[in-house]
């Protein structure tokens, strides 16, 4: 079986990050794998990350081969040393992956990326301030029935859950992104 390229993700406050997550070659539990017969890690020569931010806006980035190498197999495509970063905001992003290897390919994959810090520390403000009041349980619905969307995959329904769950802040005037909404 050809390399089969896996990435994963996960977020902080101040970070997104892509991991790989191919692994190594097995014929039985990872036939996709990197090594004989396929690609080693070695000949991977470089790797790009074309993100697209739920703004619709696209950064393409070089990223280090040290991502296929490293210890940790996880890149910040927000804290970035190459120049070329992706903004912190709420909503799905997609990142193509493609590696170029000296043998083979190109490899490809496609990995979503749900990031709600902001509408989660919004929650978490309002639900301290108004735990059994219509205000958080009207967000906390919006909030699961936009996790359930991406869970399942749907992708385009995720945002537009998501942007329902901000309208429900809006007079809010913007500050639940510094968790102090003031609902």
């Amino acid at each position: 079986m050809p390399l089969t390229i896996n990435t994963a993700s996960y977020n902080t406050k101040t970070g997104m990050y892509v991991t790989e997550t191919t692994g190594d070659y097995n014929a039985v539990t990872n036939p996709g794998g990197f090594g004989a017969p396929n690609p080693t890690r070695a000949n991977v020569t470089s790797i790009i990350f074309v993100i697209t931010q739920p703004d619709g806006s696209v950064v393409t980035m070089d990223v280090p081969s040290t991502f296929v190498t490293g210890p940790s197999y996880a890149y910040d495509v927000v804290n970035t040393a190459s120049g070329e970063e992706a903004t912190l905001m709420d909503g799905v992003y997609s990142v193509l992956t493609t590696y170029t290897a000296s043998v083979g390919g190109p490899y490809t994959t496609t990995e979503y990326i749900l990031r709600d810090y902001d509408l989660r520390c919004a929650m978490g403000a309002l639900a301290l301030k108004d735990m059994k009041g219509t205000e958080y349980q009207q967000l906390k619905l919006a909030y699961d029935r936009m996790a359930q969307a991406f869970a399942c995959e749907d992708y385009t329904l995720t945002q537009e859950l998501m942007d329902d769950a901000n309208a429900l802040l809006d007079d809010c005037n913007g500050t639940y992104f510094n968790c102090g909404c003031g609902c």
